[in-house]
């Protein structure tokens, strides 16, 4: 599950790695510990410090390329990053150890701009793949720029 929220003048983001319980079965107790360094947290701490160039029908015009954006950090599943463009934006996502993301690019009116969709590939080539999570309808891709 992963889900972001405007929060005041911040945004609020969270994933959970949850796994389904069959009928009877009795939830674990939780042991308090936190997600840092843990392996499947970290599975995409390669993340930390790439850049990535950007597609989106309704991000870009008419879907041309143009827009990048550098994940400037990753920390137990969460990233952050700023865009490269005309207009400036911030990057907030989340990638769960499937790969599943939501990326949401903050806009400095104000505009939020959320996607969800898959993160696939290695450091040595990767791709998001995303639609709208709601709001306009939109689709894209960022791909790694190696």
């Amino acid at each position: 599950m992963q889900m972001a929220a405007p929060n005041s003048s911040s945004v609020v983001t969270h994933w959970a790695y949850m796994v389904q319980l069959q009928s009877g079965d009795i939830p674990p107790e939780s042991d308090g510990t936190s997600t840092q360094g843990n392996p499947l947290a970290d599975v995409w701490s390669w993340l930390d410090n790439t850049t990535w160039n950007l597609t989106d029908t309704t991000l870009t015009s008419e879907g041309v390329p143009g827009q990048s954006f550098t994940i400037s950090l990753f920390k137990g599943g969460y990233f952050w990053g700023q865009g490269k463009d005309s207009i400036p934006f911030t990057v907030l996502g989340s990638v769960t150890p499937e790969g599943n993301l939501l990326l949401t690019h903050c806009y400095n009116n104000g505009e939020l701009v959320q996607r969800t969709g898959w993160l696939i590939g290695t450091p040595s080539g990767a791709k998001m793949i995303f639609r709208s999570y709601e709001g306009e309808s939109g689709v894209g891709e960022a791909v790694l720029n190696a």
